[in-house]
């Protein structure tokens, strides 16, 4: 039996506020947020296995391996400081600049998920907006139950995390996603709390994995954002301190500050 995909609609801070604090209470520990600007249209799944041709997990961790060689290789002059050869770090630092990976970003901060909800599309946008609401113990102890794993959320050191490392066997590789702290490699990941999930072999959207492998019921929760209330909730996540510059701490975080703080589209 399918497990279904709860969808709440809040219309305020306080109404949101309110069910996340439920869903903390339910889980017993931490909670994973992730905003998107389509609720219909936005679907759980890494841009590695969003290529518009291939779609066979075999050609698409090949391609993985290809993309990391050629970042390995061309990088160099552009770096600050050389990265180890870790292939970890080289696919978060990839993830930063917006390459393809299997790596899906989320945040510790239930607002400021809600702020992407509410700022990755124009302002007259129709469309409904969301933000995901994933227990990651909860799911991991799911992902790997054919193992008994009875732990919390992994980081890369762990070698529960080999199979899912860049250039493993494909038959070695776990089917479904896990939850996985990463190395925090800018201000921006350490600003906006940032956490992941890396996909397995199964390259299906993550809440398709949840209704067809019966996870826990709402360890995975879409939240509903109406399109009428975005401009409210955006004034209110504003004046409550969660402004582009705190979620970029940077000269383009003001700068979208300012142009918000003076009257223009952002």
């Amino acid at each position: 039996m399918p497990t279904p995909l709860t969808s709440p609609t809040v219309s305020s801070l306080t109404e949101f506020t309110q069910l996340v604090e439920t869903r903390l209470a339910a889980a017993g520990g931490p909670l994973w947020h992730r905003g998107c600007a389509d609720f219909a249209s936005h679907h759980l799944s890494p841009t590695l296995y969003r290529h518009p041709t291939a779609i066979d997990a075999a050609k698409l961790l090949e391609l993985e391996v290809e993309m990391l060689s050629r970042f390995r290789q061309r990088s160099v002059p552009f770096m600050r400081a050389p990265l180890r050869d870790d292939d970890w770090e080289r696919l978060f630092f990839m993830q930063h600049f917006g390459i393809p990976t299997r790596l899906l970003d989320w945040t510790e901060n239930p607002f400021v998920a809600m702020y992407f909800a509410l700022t990755s599309q124009p302002a007259d946008a129709t469309a409904d907006s969301a933000v995901w609401i994933l227990d990651p113990v909860a799911w991991n102890r799911k992902s790997l139950d054919h193992i008994s794993y009875n732990g919390g959320i992994l980081s890369v050191e762990e070698g529960l995390l080999d199979t899912y490392k860049p250039g493993a066997e494909l038959d070695d590789m776990n089917t479904d996603p896990l939850a996985i702290y990463g190395f925090h490699n800018s201000a921006r990941i350490v600003a906006q709390r940032g956490v992941f999930t890396i996909a397995g072999k199964d390259t299906r959207h993550m809440e398709e994995t949840y209704s067809a492998n019966d996870y826990p019921a709402d360890c995975l929760v879409k939240v509903r954002i109406a399109n009428a209330e975005r401009a409210p909730l955006r004034r209110a996540l504003f004046d409550i301190g969660f402004t582009h510059s705190v979620i970029y701490p940077d000269l383009d975080g003001l700068a979208k500050e300012m142009k918000d703080f003076f009257g223009f589209s952002t």
